[in-house]
């Protein structure tokens, strides 16, 4: 059963993932002095794997493939405000 705290525990690590995976890009792409723009394409990159492997994961933990659950998390991010 999804209570409010629950959906917002939810929300808070989702965001967590993506900024993990945002901060990830930042520090690789600064150690190997890449250029800003690919600075900001691989932060992106890793924010949505971060992102949508934090959504896919429970779902595949509960039988759903792989590529049913990247589509359910891809759905996710579409509708989410």
């Amino acid at each position: 059963m999804l209570t409010i705290d629950r959906i917002a525990l939810q929300a808070t690590l989702h965001l967590t993932c993506c900024a993990i995976g945002e901060i990830a890009g930042l520090v690789i792409s600064s150690a190997l002095n890449w250029h800003q723009a690919v600075s900001i394409v691989l932060a992106t990159l890793l924010a949505l794997v971060f992102g949508y492997s934090f959504a896919s994961g429970p779902l595949v933990g509960v039988g759903m493939s792989v590529g049913e659950a990247a589509r359910v998390g891809w759905i996710q991010e579409r509708l989410a405000p």
